[in-house]
């Protein structure tokens, strides 16, 4: 189990690493020391970013603390009071996205 823990480590690293990523984040917390300190050096890279969907208003508050020393993150936040759960944050997607036509 450590090594797939471990692989999967190296994957994320590796494609953080490269130009022009953006990771769209919902639903973690980066309580993970490992992966957020691969975040973080991935974020030294200008062309990274990193786009994080916060549950709560007040949990917006531990990812700024977090991020505060990085340029290249949005944070977004519901107004206080509401939450982006997955219903909303797949409609937030679905507005943004292109609409891709079906091949018949």
């Amino acid at each position: 189990m450590e090594r797939v823990y471990y692989d999967l480590l190296r994957i994320f690293s590796k494609a953080m690493d490269q130009q022009n990523v953006v990771l769209i984040c919902f639903g973690f917390s980066f309580s993970d020391e490992h992966l957020l300190d691969i975040t973080r050096r991935a974020l030294r890279n200008p062309t990274s970013h990193l786009i994080i969907f916060s549950y709560e208003n007040a949990s917006s508050t531990d990812f700024q603390i977090k991020f505060s020393k990085q340029r290249n993150v949005t944070i977004i936040a519901p107004e206080p009071g509401s939450v982006i759960d997955f219903a909303r944050f797949n409609k937030i997607l679905s507005s943004i996205l292109p609409v891709q036509a079906h091949a018949a």
